[in-house]
């Protein structure tokens, strides 16, 4: 599950704004911005659609439960 933090990060690496991610994600700009600095539930249905967006441009997000540690990086290229 993408956190917020990852979420903003992700954002910065894509060189998206905050609007981008919203219409990617048919969402509002109100909701991306909550959700990063916290202030809305982290698992619905909101959080789910910018987690996908951003997996769909090719962001791999680090799972911090597994030992990775809460972060991003670039997926790899397909072989």
């Amino acid at each position: 599950m993408i956190t917020p933090r990852q979420c903003k990060a992700a954002r910065a690496l894509l060189g998206w704004t905050q609007a981008e991610l919203a219409e990617k994600t048919d969402l509002t700009m109100d909701t991306v911005s909550r959700f990063e600095q916290g202030k809305s539930d982290t698992r619905g249905q909101a959080m789910i659609k910018m987690e996908a967006a951003i997996r769909q441009a090719g962001i791999k997000l680090l799972n911090p439960e597994n030992g990775e540690g809460e972060g991003l990086r670039f997926a790899s290229a397909k072989r």
